[in-house]
């Protein structure tokens, strides 16, 4: 999560560690956390992989390549049963996934080249970076409606306020170390100690620091799994609620595509937002689809990645979801939120939200209301 800069920006979660890297499981997971740490900012994509048609309409629809914004694990379930549940081939959609990671190309850069036609972006600085020189793509939604970057802390030593940084040492890696100022920088903290670091929560348990850069679906999980309880032996506190406002697998495609395919476009979201109402009612089912039909090359628990994903879906319904269905997203609070948040890692020259957000899409694929 370094800072935002128009030419550097950070990974995801951004991406880069702890988002990405968190979203996946057991040992993986904190490997894929480190990548996807970049949660921070950053963003990673990983290689390129394919996944299976759907099992009831393999060969039916138009073929649509999707690049996602890191690994495949469930943080994407809701695309994968969507397919599996033959939702896709019912939209006349055909959809191949491109995994992302340390190795795959950034969304924005997969959708310009034609590689992909439709996009998840987790990386924030990176989306509005991009959006800051060009404005040939578009964003079409959101599904998660807060961003799940955040501290954890322990009981010795909570970090649940802005007050609370003050004072406070913060591990994060060193590529996440603007992110880490950034945050800073929003709260006005007139003091605290960066301790470089990973993406492991041993590092926070051995007394490093009094909080790690986190994702909520990684880390956190990693400290259930060991038996220890949230609100009474951990805290996992969400950068929204230390006023510095994210955003998280935003859906993007082209301007030009979506001109041309626009009921293409229409019939992805809609079995999309299907395929997320299934996966949210039963996340064992879901977790599983995804780890032994659509990530069988990850190693991943289906244990620790339905944890994961039940960790996740708090954090894809809100207020607007309730009002326009899942992906719903608010222009103004892009403007009013995260803008300012983004400023203050250095981002300048972002363009009128409306130039770049087009929510009549999703209008018009009536998803589903959580």
């Amino acid at each position: 999560m370094s800072n935002p800069s128009p030419t550097t920006p950070t990974t995801h979660t951004e991406n880069t560690m702890i988002g990405k890297a968190h979203r996946r499981g057991g040992t993986r997971a904190a490997l894929a956390g480190l990548a996807a740490f970049a949660l921070l900012l950053t963003g990673c994509s990983g290689a390129a992989e394919s996944g299976p048609g759907s099992t009831t309409k393999a060969n039916n629809g138009t073929p649509v390549s999707v690049a996602l914004g890191f690994l495949k694990n469930t943080e994407y379930a809701g695309n994968f049963v969507a397919d599996d549940s033959g939702f896709y081939a019912d939209a006349g959609v055909k959809p191949t996934f491109i995994a992302g990671g340390p190795n795959a190309p950034a969304p924005e850069v997969a959708l310009a080249s034609g590689q992909a036609q439709i996009a998840f972006e987790n990386n924030t600085s990176r989306l509005f970076s991009y959006l800051a020189k060009s404005q040939d793509i578009v964003i079409i939604g959101q599904v998660l409606q807060r961003s799940p970057n955040g501290l954890l802390s322990l009981k010795t030593h909570p970090v649940r306020t802005p007050a609370d940084l003050n004072g406070s040492k913060l591990i994060a890696a060193a590529s996440n170390r603007s992110s880490i100022d950034t945050l800073i920088a929003i709260n006005q903290v007139p003091k605290y100690t960066f301790v470089p670091g990973g993406a492991d929560v041993g590092a926070l348990q051995a007394g490093q620091g009094d909080a790690l850069l986190s994702f909520a679906s990684n880390q956190p999980v990693t400290l259930q799994q060991q038996g220890l309880k949230e609100g009474q032996d951990y805290f996992f506190t969400p950068f929204d609620q230390l006023n510095y406002y994210l955003m998280s697998d935003v859906i993007i495609v082209s301007k030009s595509y979506l001109e041309q395919h626009r009921d293409l476009v229409v019939g992805f979201l809609s079995a999309t937002a299907k395929g997320w109402d299934k996966a949210m009612s039963d996340p064992k089912s879901a977790a599983d689809v995804t780890v032994n039909k659509y990530a069988t090359d990850q190693g991943l628990d289906p244990a620790q990645q339905e944890s994961a994903l039940r960790a996740q879906i708090p954090y894809m319904t809100s207020d607007l979801t309730k009002k326009n269905g899942l992906f719903a997203l608010d222009p103004n609070d892009v403007s009013t939120k995260v803008y300012p948040s983004l400023g203050k890692g250095g981002l300048t020259g972002l363009p009128e939200p409306a130039k770049i957000i087009d929510m009549t899409v999703l209008k018009d694929a009536s998803p589903v209301k959580k």
